[in-house]
């Protein structure tokens, strides 16, 4: 068909698959001008942020207070330790409250996390002072193993009214190990 037409109308036809390309590739470059534009922007709003914080300066005291407020987190390990790390940190918070338990209970694992981690549920009961229990639960938060409290019954006792008893679900996440014994990974 194109040896039928004439040099003229060949060389429109060139000229107009090179406007349109022209056209695409200008469309293209405003597009993406616009994105390293807001790029650009967000760039510059968080340096302007990070030369701010830069800039404070901080005593001893204030930097121990802003740590303080931040959670602290260790990464999951397989099941058994990360059972073993978990268990040991609880019972030092349980000590450190003055909260007597009884053995902790394998709950088993919930597959409810990000891919690759599940979580490892542990139980016990006990009886203690109604405060204790409150500190108790106050200062759970500084366990870097812990995701959530699960559960919590308090029952009072009839006898003394300062006196409960206690039952406490509290989880921990735990890496998923596949049948060949290799961890699984993160998918970015």
């Amino acid at each position: 068909m194109l040896e039928k037409m004439k040099a003229k109308d060949k060389r429109a036809l060139k000229l107009g698959a090179f406007g349109i390309l022209a056209m695409i590739a200008f469309l293209f470059v405003l597009d993406t001008s616009g994105y390293w534009a807001e790029a650009k922007d967000s760039f510059n709003a968080n340096n302007s942020k990070l030369e701010k914080l830069a800039a404070i300066d901080m005593t001893k005291a204030q930097y121990a207070g802003l740590v303080s407020v931040v959670p602290v987190f260790e990464m999951p390990e397989e099941k058994e330790t990360q059972k073993f790390l978990f268990q040991d940190a609880l019972n030092e918070q349980f000590k450190k409250a003055n909260v007597k338990s009884q053995p902790w209970e394998d709950m088993g694992c919930k597959n409810k996390l990000l891919t690759g981690y599940d979580v490892l549920s542990l139980k016990t009961t006990g009886k203690c002072n109604f405060t204790q229990l409150l500190d108790l639960l106050a200062n759970l938060k500084t366990n870097p193993y812990l995701v959530s409290v699960e559960e919590l019954l308090i029952k009072r006792d009839p006898k003394n009214k300062q006196q409960v008893d206690y039952e406490i679900t509290l989880s921990t996440p735990v890496k998923k190990v596949t049948k060949a014994g290799h961890e699984t990974r993160l998918r970015k």
